[in-house]
């Protein structure tokens, strides 16, 4: 299920049910994600989009109904974004800039993706999932430890990059220079549009790493002071780990999340999704680390952290 003007993946295309209680939960799921988070917590804050734009630049990713999280510049003229953000850029060939004072499209000379990832149905699949499933005794409730072992069929990438023909001169982000482990705290940088912010302005999300499934990491963002930090939206958006001088570099990119209240039927097995856990590609993880090393080498790229050195970039707000 997609709010209007975001686009990701929802795990809830096999929802089931029957006369008011489907209505119910339909209405409740609709009410819930429509909540306002006014200013959020300490665990999420909204960053004027002047305040992001004055510092950086970024790729815009939408087909006017649907859009991505800015795709993140990585090199002279390399952008970072999630496989499944691409289709936006549709037959123009052209990306819109923004920051800096740019206001452009410009030319796309090539995109590469290591994994493929467009369907739904690939969320919550493969057969370590089904496994799972048959090895829990009550299947009312999917346990975050079993939502680990179900995510994205067994830890496929969502990453991709866009090869522009211009180059720019701005900040880039390098990619991690360090592994994360489970329990470290990472922030996530969106579009607040969806997630009850004002139009147009970011919101930058605290989260803690539950786990690691091959290429992908899930995050938690149920907080132990009661605050939530909750899947509207943000695909493509970085994921940024904090270095000891407080500049940060990218970790991951953001793919997808659970929404609460909402049944999932998997296998044939019933299940209630664990609320606000996100996650997406694991930009250190073995596989993907090799393919940004290997298409930097083949394509002649220059990308942060991999075979070109960047200078550190602070945020406005973290």
């Amino acid at each position: 299920m997609k709010r209007s003007g975001q686009i990701g993946f929802s795990p809830f295309k096999s929802i089931k049910g029957d006369g008011v209680n489907m209505k119910f939960l339909i209405l409740l799921a609709f009410f819930y994600l429509s909540l306002p988070l006014g200013r959020a917590s300490e665990n999420e804050v909204w960053i004027p989009a002047q305040k992001i734009n004055d510092k950086f630049i970024s790729a815009y990713l939408t087909n006017g109904n649907q859009w991505c999280s800015p795709a993140t510049l990585i090199g002279p003229n390399v952008f970072l974004t999630s496989a499944h953000c691409l289709p936006l850029i549709g037959h123009s060939k052209k990306i819109q800039i923004v920051g800096l004072n740019n206001n452009q499209k410009v030319a796309i000379r090539n995109t590469y993706s290591h994994d493929s990832i467009i369907s739904e149905d690939e969320f919550f699949s493969g057969e370590e999932c089904k496994n799972t499933f048959e090895s829990i005794n009550d299947k009312s409730q999917l346990k975050p430890s079993e939502l680990l072992k179900c995510w994205y069929s067994g830890g496929k990438s969502d990453v991709a990059i866009i090869v522009t023909e211009a180059d720019f001169t701005a900040p880039m982000f390098s990619i991690s220079s360090r592994k994360i482990d489970s329990g470290e705290q990472i922030s996530f940088l969106r579009y607040a549009d969806g997630c009850g912010g004002e139009v147009g302005n970011y919101s930058l999300a605290q989260l803690d790493v539950f786990g690691f499934q091959k290429n992908q990491m899930v995050l938690n963002g149920n907080h132990q002071n009661g605050s939530t930090v909750k899947n509207c939206g943000g695909s493509g958006g970085p994921y940024f780990s904090k270095k000891l001088d407080g500049s940060v570099e990218v970790i991951g990119l953001h793919s997808a999340g659970t929404r609460a209240n909402l049944e999932l039927t998997i296998y044939g097995k019933r299940v209630f999704l664990p609320a606000n856990f996100l996650g997406g590609t694991h930009l250190r993880s073995q596989e993907v680390w090799q393919w940004l090393n290997q298409i930097a080498a083949e394509k002649n790229l220059k990308i942060c952290g991999v075979n070109f050195p960047c200078q550190p970039v602070f945020l406005p707000i973290y």
